[in-house]
């Protein structure tokens, strides 16, 4: 966090580090104060908050940030308490406790009126990096190997068929797979699929046999009936991996 002062003059702005942002690309909104990760499905995850002298940064984008460029990250702690009633002991305190070390004093206070006695803690905290395989960027992507099945049709006993929509197991006009169903195979759902789509035309735009979320990606599908909508069985793995890549975690 950077902090520029201006002694009165101005309010006092806070700002994170701009290798961080840049890092993860995050874009700023001014009126939520917050900064967001635009996720690769066209939707954003909180990544920074603002509130007053507090930064709340998300725990995971941290991490990677740090294993990215290989460097720990200190936090450091300085906190006073007051109060009017003497301590058991006056003696100094000294704390290391696995990557946390620091001291706890004792004084009088003759300076202000909080208590006539305050106990100042002071203490450093590491926080190892991780490996720089997961920093989850370029060459170091998190791999969705999570592929889910789809109905395709039935067998001569009437029974429900099913197969993954992973592509490397589908068969194609090149004797890949030979066994399996076609890359082309076509997969029925109800029309209300599209919904979300169409409520959110600020990122997605449902076409004439076409679904596309800005630039980021798109994918051919049959919109022409009344009740349902068609996909290839391979080209349903667009949507559902665009989807699943968004950032989770805690806000520290």
């Amino acid at each position: 966090m950077l902090v520029r002062e201006y002694y009165g003059a101005a309010e006092t702005e806070y700002e994170i580090d701009q290798q961080f942002r840049l890092f993860h690309n995050l874009r700023y909104d001014p009126e939520a104060r917050t900064f967001v990760k635009m996720n690769e499905d066209g939707t954003q995850t909180l990544a920074v908050r603002f509130d007053g002298e507090k930064i709340e940064i998300r725990t995971a984008l941290l991490k990677r940030y740090i294993a990215a460029r290989g460097m720990d990250l200190l936090l450091f702690i300085d906190s006073k308490v007051y109060s009017d009633a003497p301590p058991v002991s006056d003696e100094t305190q000294n704390f290391t406790t696995g990557n946390v070390g620091g001291d706890l004093v004792f004084f009088e206070n003759r300076w202000g009126s909080s208590g006539a006695y305050g106990s100042r803690y002071c203490a450093t905290k590491l926080i190892e990096h991780g490996p720089v395989t997961s920093c989850g960027i370029w060459p170091y992507e998190e791999v969705d190997d999570h592929f889910p099945e789809f109905l395709i049709g039935e067998n001569e006993h009437g029974t429900s068929v099913r197969f993954s929509c992973n592509p490397d197991l589908l068969s194609n006009y090149f004797g890949k797979n030979p066994d399996a169903p076609h890359y082309l195979t076509p997969v029925h759902f109800r029309r209300e699929v599209l919904q979300k789509y169409y409520d959110n035309p600020e990122i997605y735009s449902v076409e004439d046999g076409y679904l596309r979320c800005a630039s980021l990606w798109g994918v051919q599908i049959d919109n022409d009936h009344d009740d349902r909508v068609l996909m290839f069985l391979g080209g349903t793995s667009v949507v559902i991996c665009r989807r699943r890549s968004g950032t989770t975690g805690a806000l520290t």
